[in-house]
């Protein structure tokens, strides 16, 4: 099973935003190659608005016909407009989480579903690299890394029940991994 398959789950139907949906640096080869997560939503959902904080970007994905503005993941503008809202790796890359959360709140309808995916800091990829190479692998954007712990207990601290959890495998970026 892979992310996407779990989210597809969630947003077939739905009227969805995805927070932070263009990738920033690579979206363009996500989208040669068919596997950008906003395209997929857009094609599964009855309606998908997708948020990014990248003017720039924002206006190319625009011209290729997505439903993309310009917007603030941690103030969100809008009021129970939406049945599902999909952070896609995204979390990871937000100053205050807690701000998403409640803007996330205002944003879903009543019966609304938050779906998050982050990647995995306890990965053994990760702890490899870092008994290998001698430092802590991190990307230049990350802010910080949730365990399924800590990022269950932000959730819920937020008054977001959890309905699934997982740990989804992710293919190694290195050959011997």
């Amino acid at each position: 099973m892979r992310r996407e398959d779990v989210i597809l789950r969630y947003v077939t139907g739905q009227d969805v935003l995805d927070i932070g949906g263009i990738d920033h640096w690579a979206f363009q080869y996500k989208l040669e190659k068919n596997i950008w997560l906003h395209s997929a939503i857009a094609a599964s959902a009855s309606s998908c608005l997708g948020i990014d904080i990248l003017e720039e970007r924002v206006a190319e994905v625009q011209r290729q016909g997505y439903r993309f503005i310009v917007a603030n993941a941690e103030a969100l503008p809008f009021k129970s407009c939406f049945d599902v809202v999909v952070a896609g790796e995204l979390v990871e890359h937000i100053h205050n989480m807690g701000r998403l959360l409640d803007s996330v709140w205002d944003a879903l309808r009543p019966s609304g579903h938050l779906v998050i995916t982050t990647p995995n800091k306890f990965a053994l990829g990760s702890y490899l690299h870092a008994c290998l190479q001698g430092r802590e692998v991190c990307h230049p954007e990350h802010t910080c890394y949730y365990s399924m712990q800590t990022l269950s207990y932000m959730v819920t601290l937020h008054g977001f029940d959890i309905v699934h959890a997982c740990v989804l495998p992710r293919e190694a970026r290195n050959r011997v991994i």
